[in-house]
């Protein structure tokens, strides 16, 4: 009975009596501020105070009120991982381990437990279906790494969970240090009627030393600070590198290094050979793990991160080079962090780091239960360390000295002076300096409303109305705001053109605005509930030589040969296909972060954390420019639903229609354009089917694939997905010499692009540059049909594709991906390519429920089952637990609301 539960004040000295260690004072502070607090707690501390143990403060009250408790973060790392930690904790307390729950999308472990660990996109989803999800018994929401709310890509997320948590959940935000914490707590305050307490601290338990790294290389300076005794050495030290190329050059630099200390290379040793390192890239980094230096970063295999997170965590590891994703809160806890670098982005066009993700990072050094301080080292560049060695010996040896052979010996020096390099990028000092110092990033609006998410929400209520009231609370200036509601308005008019949803009134130039019951846009239909991609029903004994998947492929004698003969094309030259036609900034893709869409991986995963990619090259409205027309041919200029925070122009004013061009015309009637109702189509339900890759993208492929060769099918499918830049040169699409184009491209897209004025003819077929005599290979089939997907929906810019050949090339080599990744050097990229054979058996399960025009609906997801089956049968051979998630995550998309929002 209520009467029997402990008291609030009760429950916060059972906690504090079961903590392991005495808190320390702000700890102590606000884990009384929580149950004092009427609607929650915003907690904004630097990185290494010791959050967690607040954090928990909420979890531990709803076990003992015998209520519900959700735990999100941001990543499915570490969500994994704090899954463990709440296990280890619950135990402490007195409770069972079974009351600690996992869910992720594609992995779930005692979802129905009172504390549910999860990553925040699923809360979002459960909020968004209450008739399947009730709130009433959940006490409180605890958001972890809520400085994740400025994603640009994900940060609608923490934003609508927020305003739509009942008000008898209360929030425990849990950030590093933010620059507009009261701003926030009043926003939130204002717009949802939430009254949060804010408790800041700018104290680190383990202070930070910043030291500047002038005249020692990488390699001797990790050497230096893992000498002495364990209290001497500034070992476990992270070495954060901005690429993954990176990261395995820096480990090699280590080699003959004595990084281990005393006793430890015995007890690594006898760890390290009770795993199994046979796969890929495996024999390499153990011999790299052998020398006390671990690698970790989304190229390697799950199972290979796994390994190297418990062996450092096993203090058994004297150096961990990673990518930048590990400051996002996985706990690998060390003394020291090493910069590499100060600069990322693409190259000769490098960028100081921006100041937030620099502080996450350096937070990371120092341990609370082991060190009085944390050390921060950022070495220079290899040219300034040099220079700085060689000035140093210029500078013994006085100017005016009398000696001949010391006069001869700084002649000679002169002479030897090392050069820096034209062109390259340097940091500084000064600029370790300025990121030391940076005010904390503030908190915005910066996400933006994914294409599902809008639909789902039209289907909810259907009031353009309410959705201008939503955007209109964004934590947006005016300016923003007016135009994220522009961008809105473009959103709905595009469903509107694709048939999608029906606006009221309709948009200005509808093409059928007096038609009743106008011929739908897509042809393709929504299969209904119930469908599943029946794997397990694809008969045993497959192989890729009997698959429909492979017969049609152009098997080689030697598949070991070359994947595309580039001839004279420099090896440093640009290496995308149909350069100057088709471009997109892909130059930062080795940093890592994650987002849903590139689901399964079960850790990091690699996209651009710096600046948004550019819109393409805009291209002009030609006689196929589609149902959209010129009406919002002027999204192009704004970047479609980019974020609302990077528009910053300047407000045009309402030109003369007897002056103005097409495209101002358009835009005036935009602005003039109010909707009152936006109502769903049965054509909208076809939206809800992708999680991986742009909805509308998906289906207008779909619409195509009846004239496609399965070959060409498999061209499409994996350009969708969108491979990382920096693996891309290594599974180029063959050159027609050695694939001829199929029929979709010699029936449809070659005429349409040519017809509508998006290529000429030699960007058809490959032409060579006159000044550079540079091959410029021809366009692919999957950049032809984003060029026309592009034409007819000019304010899409996150459908983005990559024209790859992996999963075909993969399939040339009968499924073996051991095999494959050796013979195409991929071996350290392996965790990409598992990643996006995985993404393609998830996109096979979303396309079943699907039924594309003209073409056998029990065939069609026959075909798919087929090459998801073929595909499973490799990953299972790499990573068995990985592939089953993703078989889960498969079998449950289909009914399971945890997996509506992209």
């Amino acid at each position: 009975m209520e009467s029997e539960l402990p008291s609030s004040e009760e429950i916060a000295l059972q906690y504090l009596d079961q903590l392991p260690w005495p808190p320390y004072p702000f700890q102590e502070q606000a884990i009384f501020t929580w149950f004092d607090s009427e609607d929650g707690l915003l907690v904004c501390a630097p990185t290494g105070t010791g959050k967690t143990v607040i954090a928990e403060t909420a979890l531990f009250e709803a076990l003992q009120t015998r209520r519900k408790a959700y735990y999100t973060t941001p990543l499915i790392a570490l969500t994994e991982q704090k899954f463990h930690e709440l296990q280890d904790s619950v135990e402490r307390w007195g409770f069972a381990r079974e009351d600690v729950g996992l869910v992720t999308g594609n992995r779930r472990v005692n979802p129905d437990a009172p504390i549910l660990v999860v990553v925040a996109e699923i809360l979002l989803n459960r909020l968004l279906s209450p008739d399947d999800f009730a709130f009433d018994d959940v006490a409180a929401v605890v958001m972890d790494e809520f400085h994740s709310f400025n994603d640009p890509e994900r940060g609608i997320v923490w934003e609508l969970s927020l305003g739509m948590l009942p008000k008898n959940v209360r929030v425990l935000l849990i950030s590093a240090t933010v620059g507009n914490a009261p701003e926030f707590v009043m926003w939130l305050n204002k717009q949802h009627n939430r009254k949060l307490r804010l408790l800041q601290s700018q104290e680190r338990r383990v202070p930070l030393s910043f030291r500047w790294v002038i005249d020692e290389l990488l390699s001797d300076q990790l050497q230096l600070m893992a000498a002495g005794e364990d209290e001497e050495r500034y070992t476990p030290a992270l070495v954060f590198c901005f690429n993954r190329a990176e990261c395995w050059s820096t480990a090699e630099q280590l080699k003959g290094k004595n990084l281990l200390a005393s006793g430890q290379q015995k007890a690594l040793q006898a760890e390290i050979e009770q795993m199994d390192w046979s796969i890929g890239a495996g024999g390499k980094l153990k011999q790299i793990l052998i020398r006390g230096v671990g690698i970790h970063h989304a190229g390697l295999l799950p199972k290979y991160r796994r390994a190297v997170e418990y062996l450092f965590q096993q203090k058994l590891l004297s150096v961990c080079v990673c990518t930048e994703t590990l400051a996002a809160g996985i706990n690998l806890p060390a003394r020291s962090v090493v910069m590499t670098s100060l600069l990322k982005g693409p190259p000769r066009a490098l960028k100081l780091i921006d100041a937030s993700s620099a502080q996450q990072m350096f937070g990371r050094a120092g341990r609370p239960q082991f060190d009085s301080q944390g050390y921060v080292y950022a070495v220079a560049h290899e040219d300034d360390v040099r220079l700085h060695r060689w000035q140093q010996k210029y500078d013994s040896i006085p100017e005016d000295t009398k000696d001949p052979g010391l006069r001869r010996a700084k002649k000679n020096l002169k002479k030897k002076m090392p050069k820096k390099r034209p062109g390259q990028q340097y940091w500084t000092e000064k600029q370790l300096e300025q990121l030391r110092d940076a005010s904390p990033g503030k908190l915005s609006s910066r996400g933006r409303l994914p294409w599902r998410l809008l639909a789902f929400l039209i289907r909810k209520s259907g009031s353009v109305f309410l959705l201008q009231e939503a955007i209109r609370k964004r934590l947006l200036d005016s300016k923003e705001k007016e135009d994220a509601e522009r961008n809105m308005k473009r959103m709905l008019i595009t469903l509107d053109a694709g048939g999608f949803i029906t606006l009221s009134p309709p948009p200005p130039n509808r093409l059928d605005a007096t038609e009743e019951s106008p011929e739908p846009v897509f042809r393709s239909q929504a299969v209904g509930s119930g469908v599943e991609l029946a794997i397990e029903d694809v008969q045993e004994g497959r192989s890729v030589t009997t698959s429909v998947w492979g017969t049609g492929l152009q098997m080689e004698d030697d598949p070991m040969g070359d994947v595309v003969d580039f001839s004279s094309r420099p090896e440093d030259e640009d290496d995308g296909f149909g350069v100057g036609v088709l471009f997109e900034d892909d130059s930062c893709d080795d940093a890592e972060s994650v987002t849903t869409t590139e689901a399964p991986e079960d850790s990091s995963q690699e996209t651009t954390t710096a600046d948004e990619p550019e819109p393409e090259p805009e291209k002009p409205a030609g006689p196929g420019a589609g149902l959209l027309g010129a009406l919002i041919n002027e999204a192009r200029e704004s970047g479609g639903v980019a974020s609302t925070s990077a528009a910053k122009k300047t407000k045009r004013s309402k030109p003369d229609l007897s002056t103005s061009t097409e495209a101002e015309q358009a835009s005036m009637r935009l602005d003039d354009y109010e909707p009152d109702r936006a109502v769903a189509t049965p054509q909208l339900e076809m939206l809800f089917a992708f999680r991986s890759i742009n909805s509308i993208f998906a289906i207008f492929l779909a619409e195509h694939f009846h004239k496609a060769t399965y070959e060409e099918r498999l061209l499409l499918l994996e350009a969708s997905l969108n491979m990382p830049g920096s693996v891309r040169k290594s599974v180029r699409v063959p050159l027609p010499e050695r694939m001829p184009p199929g029929t979709l491209a010699t029936g449809y897209a070659d005429p349409q692009v040519l017809t509508q004025g998006l290529a000429t003819q030699e960007e058809l077929t490959g032409y060579r540059e006159e000044d550079t005599g540079r091959f410029i290979p021809p366009l692919m089939l999957a950049e032809k049909m984003h060029l026309l997907f592009r034409n007819e929906f000019p304010s899409i810019h996150d459908a983005r594709i990559t024209a790859v050949w992996c999963v075909g090339d993969l399939l040339q080599f009968g499924g073996d991906f051991n095999k494959y990744v050796r013979a195409r050097d991929l071996t350290k990229q392996e965790g990409i390519i598992f990643r996006h054979c995985l993404r393609m058996i998830l996109l096979c399960g979303e396309y079943a429920q699907i039924e594309p025009p003209e073409m056998d609906p029990v065939q069609w997801r026959s075909d798919l089952a087929e090459l998801a089956a073929l595909l499973t049968d490799s990953c299972r051979a790499v990573h068995p637990s990985s592939t089953d998630e993703t078989l889960t995550a498969l079998e449950s998309c289909k009914l399971d609301p945890d997996q509506l929002v992209v």
